[in-house]
């Protein structure tokens, strides 16, 4: 069925390219086409035997952020959130 797929949008490709047509459609046409294509690549890929099943992750926990990894972390959040409050109170005062 992909492989059917990707012989489809290779057609419409072919004929799209080969067309001319005003404004964007044309480009439209194209990125729907490449969309198509990686879709079918990703269900070939998808149903490969070789494919190993998924493995289960038990702990996806972010890891603790000590010492300068933490103090950069809450100089960025306060910095953040301070230039926020001064594009909000320059925004209601003009």
């Amino acid at each position: 069925m992909a492989g059917e797929l990707e012989g489809k949008v290779a057609v419409v490709t072919e004929v799209v390219s080969g067309t001319r047509r005003e404004g964007g459609l044309k480009e439209q046409l194209l990125r729907k086409a490449s969309q198509l294509q990686t879709a079918s690549q990703i269900s070939l890929w998808l149903s490969s035997p070789d494919l190993p099943p998924p493995t289960q992750r038990t702990n996806l926990a972010i890891p603790a952020l000590t010492g300068m990894a933490r103090f950069f972390l809450v100089v960025i959040v306060v910095g953040t959130v301070v230039l926020i409050g001064a594009f909000v109170f320059v925004a209601f005062t003009l």
